[in-house]
């Protein structure tokens, strides 16, 4: 049967779903991409919602500057993908996306240093571009670990499972506002940008390229 043409069965289903489960606790590279992406989603999750209230209520910043920051971040990650991707091909994806993570952390550390528009900015531009850094690698570095042939699954089943963990990050980062000052969820998210850093050096290694394995 050609590659993908497989029906759709609850014995296929369950063994794509088993397969999966067992990469994911196998301890290799995979299990290594979901931990980090896993830790620095809810990390994220844990500020994201409270950025626009914390720029307006303790940056002083209008609504339509927040505006206009949402814009300037969107510009700033709308031409690093390219680089990202040509830098996975002559290094390896670990480089790129130990890089896109230690500008998400240099940009939090602006961002609670800033006190005007121009700072704020200046935050939101490095942001934006450690965001664009980490897509095409993780993309790229997934489809070299993952058989071709459940490569859909494991992005449904990775996404829902890291989705899944970070459901209370916002309301935990609202109590943490809300009982330990504003700036602890960003001080959090800044911090664990930093700490993933170590695994993705060491741990983010793709094989040799082999063949695909069967469908």
């Amino acid at each position: 049967t050609p590659e993908g043409s497989g029906r759709l069965s609850a014995a296929s289903f369950k063994s794509s779903m088993s397969t999966m489960v067992g990469m994911l606790l196998a301890g290799g590279v995979i299990t290594w991409i979901f931990v980090t992406d896993s830790a620095s989603d809810i990390a994220f999750r844990l500020s994201g919602e409270l950025a626009p209230l914390y720029l307006e209520r303790v940056g002083g910043i209008s609504v339509e500057q927040i505006g206009l920051l949402g814009s300037i971040n969107a510009l700033a990650s709308m031409f690093v993908p390219l680089l990202a991707g040509r830098l996975s091909d002559r290094t390896g994806e670990r480089v790129p996306i130990a890089a896109g993570f230690l500008l998400i952390f240099c940009g939090f550390a602006l961002f609670l240093q800033a006190g005007t528009f121009a700072g704020f900015a200046l935050s939101w531009i490095v942001l934006g571009a450690g965001g664009g850094f980490l897509g095409p690698a993780y993309q790229s570095l997934i489809s070299k670990v993952v058989p071709r042939h459940l490569l859909g699954t494991f992005t449904g089943v990775f996404r829902s499972s890291a989705g899944f963990l970070a459901l209370p990050a916002p309301w935990i980062g609202a109590q943490l506002w809300e009982r330990f000052g504003p700036r602890l969820p960003f001080i959090i998210t800044a911090g664990t940008s930093l700490l993933v850093l170590p695994a993705i050096w060491h741990k983010f290694k793709a094989p040799a390229p082999g063949p695909d394995l069967p469908g």
